[in-house]
């Protein structure tokens, strides 16, 4: 059982998540390579500013999240559509 984009107001910088597994206190995160700024995808080498936030901001709720006692699991959209449901299993 899951919910999707639930609105996680136990922390300071309160979001909506993209999916919760609340008997695993699980937050799963699929951040888009541009969104986001993943460094990995060569096209995305040099970030603009809103990349350079996004990057920061999302480190600072997942370390809230963790702090909660959330247990927090950030996936790249280019890796997820790589993704066999193996590679998903060992990331759980």
């Amino acid at each position: 059982e899951f919910i999707a984009h639930k609105y996680m107001s136990e922390i300071k910088h309160s979001y909506q998540c993209d999916i919760f597994i609340p008997i695993l206190n699980l937050i799963i995160e699929i951040d888009g390579d541009y969104w986001h700024g993943n460094k990995n995808n060569p096209r995305y080498q040099v970030l603009n500013d809103y990349q350079r936030k996004r990057i920061e901001i999302d480190m600072i709720r997942t370390n809230e999240l963790i702090e909660k006692g959330y247990k927090v699991l950030r996936l790249w959209e280019s890796d997820i559509y790589k993704m066999k449901l193996r590679d998903l299993r060992k990331k759980l």
